[in-house]
């Protein structure tokens, strides 16, 4: 039982009182005196007899008597002792000599004295909670009740809860410390790491296994790739050794440099004829000069090629110097007339230098054309001119020396040669093709797709046409024509630089196509049989060596070896089963883990025996004390429930209790006690009330039944627990509850005019005692009780009386 100190005249005689002990005792004249013998303070020397004292101090002084009584039952059952004097020294209750009950000797106390070794306070369990004795647990059921000293009993075990709840989390550190996902993070850890470190083993195992096999089978495959590729190469090079092999970039490079050369060349010769025609004595008849302008006009109409200052501004402008030679408007190139009229001057003939200068500046007029219609025009132009000048000499109309006549057509020849040649006269694709490359107005790239085809080589007539131009514009140059066929070839063998290699049977194809199909013409104008011959026997390696490659990949495949699984190890299967590949969240593994102790299935067991073996001791440990740690806490109100604590361990299998707790010790052995102590407040306990903060709202609610006899528990319904306590713990309260009970009781079995008077009187009695309490109900209320039970009740259930004060 507890020891306490003696109380001083400050101490409040009742809890819900508010009264200290002098004022109660000084409200009816009386000096309280402590008496060391029985305990407690009783009247003075001067207290007046109770027999003469008013009805309320009467009331309070039995209230005092019984409720002295009362405290000393229930401090007995509850297990502590009554009050002592601070600053004395310590008393024990009751408050008039009495035996104490022998103290309980069963295991629930020898449980508590286990416990109570390893906690950090002892672990004081009350005789009520302990006895077996069923009359003593009806006693503390019936005391509990009683307002504010019923409450000891609940406080006793809310104390022992508190207790046990301190114990358990000691017996938890004892094994170990850390949240529960906490340790789940390092079990994580430590069971990932041994299995990460096992899988790699077994996998470097594997492959250095698989890596041996794999390069015999390499091996034995290799040197059958490389005869076919070895055949191939050799293929390749004797075709190209015959045929030779240049890139198409280089080969239109080489040839536009070969053209431009040649037409440079051309060019030049004819320009050099033209002068020296122009330096000889012969002249053109003027009338025919005349004509020039119509001429040329003329010839541009049947061509359809109109000639605009806007659209082709050059060869607007040669037009207009066709009319200045026209109207003979040559500044000191026009002949003297051999024989004139009188006053007048007649021209006869115009001069070979007269006529080379006007073709020099149309050739400068030319040169200004900046679109492809103006050049065009200027073009046709300059050749309408030239075959006039032509027709000039042909129908007669030069007039001069032999000498003078040869040298112009040396130089018309050059001319028309140089006009052929290089696609000045325009007479068909390939003419304006090799014009469009003389005149530097393509690529390397363009030109060599002019020759070799952008795709099919040869495939378009361009190609056998343009073949012919080429060979006459350089004069069959050997050089130009082998750089044709390396291109031709290089085209049909090679992929285009900067794009994928062309597969062996597309390249084979390719052959095959130029040399029998689209491209045969060229093919038989540049190669020879024997080149054709090699080129054809480069097609037929590359389709046996495609059809070798076939055979040999399908035996690969079937015979090539896969890598092999490296074998589980027993720390990958745990880390599979407990953290799952996916991964669980450390809530979720401490969860997992705490559930595998907690199925009773065998193979759950095993696992959880497996992680325990598999980490080390202090993390053992650490997962002991997290279970253990977690073990009663309410979900609620998150404190410790001795209900929930009997619960949760009843949920453990004994193979998990012992694989985390181990079998033996003071601290395991504990654990069983509190057990056993949680299960037998699950059992019996709660008959002693709740030993949470709850309890006195509880007590007091039930204040009315322990009063009133039925069916006067309405009134602290209406008045609220709190104001019905105090009133009760209070004299006055009391016996205005006490008579208005009476006159309640009276009228209600027989409800004469008299007796309904009585209990109208008392009801606003009690109306007006209760406001002084802070208690709000009228006594027209009250009056309401006066009907059927029935109703009493139906009106007590209703959810907003009037008046009615909350708890």
């Amino acid at each position: 039982m507890r020891v306490v100190p003696k109380p001083d005249k400050s101490t409040p005689l009742l809890e819900a009182d508010g009264k200290t002990v002098s004022q109660a005792w000084d409200e009816y004249g009386q000096v309280p005196i402590w008496n060391d013998t029985t305990k407690i303070y009783v009247p003075g020397t001067s207290a007046v007899p109770l027999s003469v004292l008013p009805e309320r101090y009467r009331s309070r002084a039995s209230s005092a008597s019984a409720y002295q009584d009362i405290i000393h039952r229930s401090f007995d059952l509850a297990g502590v002792a009554s009050p002592a004097s601070a600053g004395s020294k310590a008393v024990v209750a009751p408050a008039v000599p009495r035996t104490a009950p022998p103290a309980p000797t069963n295991e629930i106390v020898n449980a508590a004295s286990r416990v109570s070794d390893v906690a950090p306070e002892a672990v004081q369990v009350p005789r009520a909670f302990a006895s077996d004795n069923m009359a003593v647990q009806r006693t503390a059921q019936g005391i509990r009740n009683i307002p504010v000293v019923g409450d000891a009993i609940p406080r006793a075990t809310g104390e022992m809860a508190d207790q046990l709840g301190g114990a358990v989390n000691s017996i938890a550190s004892h094994y170990g410390e850390g949240s529960g996902p906490n340790v789940a993070n390092r079990i994580r850890n430590t069971i990932g790491g041994a299995a990460e470190r096992e899988t790699q083993a077994a996998k470097a195992a594997a492959d250095s296994s698989d890596a041996a096999v794999l390069a015999d089978w390499e091996r034995a495959h290799t040197g059958a790739r490389d005869a076919i590729t070895g055949a191939e190469t050799n293929a390749l090079e004797a075709a190209r050794r015959s045929v030779g092999d240049m890139s198409p970039q280089d080969m239109g490079a080489t040839l536009i440099a070969r053209l431009r050369q040649g037409e440079r060349e051309a060019h030049a010769t004819k320009e050099r004829l033209y002068g020296v025609a122009a330096n000889s004595d012969g002249a053109i008849n003027a009338n025919a000069v005349r004509g020039i302008r119509n001429d040329v006009t003329r010839s541009l109409d049947e061509q359809g090629l109109i000639v605009d200052p806007q659209l082709t501004p050059a060869a607007s402008r040669m037009v207009t110097e066709l009319d200045n030679i026209s109207n003979l408007n040559i500044p000191n190139r026009v002949a003297r007339p051999t024989s004139m009229a009188q006053g007048d001057v007649e021209t006869a003939a115009v001069s070979m230098q007269g006529l080379e200068q006007t073709r020099k500046r149309l050739n400068a007029l030319s040169q200004a054309a900046s679109n492809d219609a103006d050049r065009r025009a200027a073009r046709h132009v300059i050749r309408a001119y030239d075959d006039w000048l032509g027709n000039a000499f042909d129908n007669a109309l030069f007039s001069g020396s032999d000498e003078a006549l040869q040298a112009y057509r040396q130089a018309r020849a050059a001319n028309t040669d140089w006009r052929q040649r290089f696609g000045f006269n325009a007479r068909d694709d390939a003419d304006r093709i090799v014009n469009r490359i003389v005149t530097g107005e393509v690529t390397p790239q363009e030109a060599s797709n002019y020759i070799v085809g952008a795709s099919k080589v040869g495939a378009k007539g361009v190609s056998s046409r343009l073949l012919t131009r080429l060979a006459e514009a350089t004069g069959n140059d050997p050089e130009a024509l082998q750089a044709i066929r390396g291109g031709v070839w290089n085209r049909l063998s090679q992929a285009t630089e900067g794009t994928a290699a062309k597969p062996a049977a597309k390249v084979a194809d390719d052959i095959g196509e130029f040399l029998n199909g689209s491209g045969r013409d060229v093919a038989n104008r540049l190669f020879t049989p024997e080149q054709q011959g090699v080129m054809r026997a480069y097609a037929e390696t590359l389709r046996r060596g495609g059809q070798a490659r076939e055979t040999l990949a399908e035996a690969a495949k079937n015979s090539k070896p896969g890598a092999s699984s490296p074998q589980v190890g027993q720390m990958e299967e745990l880390a599979n089963a407990v953290l799952g590949k996916g991964g669980k969240s450390d809530e979720a593994l401490f969860n997992a883990i705490d559930n595998y102790a907690k199925s009773g299935s065998r193979a759950d067991v095993k696992t959880l025996a497996d992680i325990v073996r598999n980490i080390p001791e202090q993390s053992r440990g650490d997962l002991a004390g997290a279970i253990i740690r977690k073990l009663g806490q309410s979900k609620q109100t998150n404190d410790f429930s001795l209900d929930t604590f009997a619960t949760q361990w009843n949920d453990y299998t004994p193979q998990a209790k012992a694989v985390l707790f181990g079998n033996a010790g003071p601290h395991r052995q504990a654990l069983d006690d509190i057990a056993a102590i949680s299960q037998r407040y699950k059992d019996i306990g709660k008959r002693f009330g709740n030993p949470s903060g709850t309890a006195q709202n509880v007590n007091f609610a039930a204040t009315g039944a322990w009063v009133f006899a039925s069916p006067y528990t309405a009134i602290p319904s209406l008045l609220g627990g709190a104001v019905a306590a105090k009133m009760l713990a209070a004299p006055a309260g009391a016996a205005s509850l006490s008579k208005w009970g009476r006159a309640y009781a009276a009228a209600q079995a027989a409800p004469t005019p008299p007796r309904l008077v009585a209990f109208q009187i008392a009801s606003r009695n009690l109306s007006n005692t209760a406001s002084s309490f802070g208690g709000n109900i009228s006594s027209s209320q009250l009056m309401q009780l006066i009907q059927s039970p029935s109703k009493a009740a139906a009106d007590d259930e209703q959810p907003n009386v009037p008046g009615r004060v909350s708890q």
